[in-house]
């Protein structure tokens, strides 16, 4: 059986069917693809298999989680990540307080605030630093390409990843845990 789809909510239910049925069976009845295309004439498609951010999580909060937490745990980061770091900590971030403090939901200035406010310690200057970490290399208009820039997010990178995650922890001690079961 094939089944094709470009929609995520039925990839999953039909994933998760499957892995039920495999587990419970103890055997590999199916596997999962993505086909891809190319603009060549002729035009032709190929299969392969699907990436681990199909096949792994179940949401998009739960792959970024798990992204973000993978970077955190490195001693040191690619440049590349250290670009990816500030917009998946933005979207981390603004994923899991909309859901923390509903009300705030679409503005994530107030979100962010509502979150300090929430915190054991407001004053805590770890919290200046993810919102400066956000807001200055998350969603920019202008791609900095000056080394003082690069060599900020660089020096910035690994450790406001850890604030934020301590961050979550504290806000909702049973959420992080929780999601630490599933990426782990």
């Amino acid at each position: 059986m094939f089944v094709l789809t470009h929609n995520f909510t039925f990839f999953k239910l039909v994933r998760d069917w499957i892995s039920r049925k495999n587990k419970r069976d103890n055997q590999n009845i199916a596997n999962f693809y993505v086909v891809k295309a190319n603009n060549e004439v002729p035009r032709t498609s190929t299969y392969t298999n699907a990436g681990s951010a199909l096949t792994l999580y179940n949401s998009e909060y739960h792959y970024i989680f798990s992204r973000l937490y993978s970077l955190k745990n490195q001693q040191t980061l690619e440049t590349d990540d250290h670009f990816l770091a500030a917009n998946l900590s933005r979207k981390l971030l603004e994923s899991f307080l909309s859901f923390k403090f509903p009300k705030n939901r679409g503005n994530f200035a107030n979100l962010f605030n509502a979150a300090v406010l929430a915190s054991k310690n407001p004053e805590d200057e770890g919290k200046e630093k993810i919102r400066k970490f956000i807001n200055q290399y998350s969603h920019n208009d202008l791609i900095e390409t000056n080394e003082e820039f690069v060599e900020n997010l660089i020096g910035e990178g690994v450790t406001v990843i850890s604030d934020i995650f301590d961050w979550i922890n504290e806000l909702d001690k049973k959420h992080y845990q929780e999601m630490m079961e599933v990426v782990a």
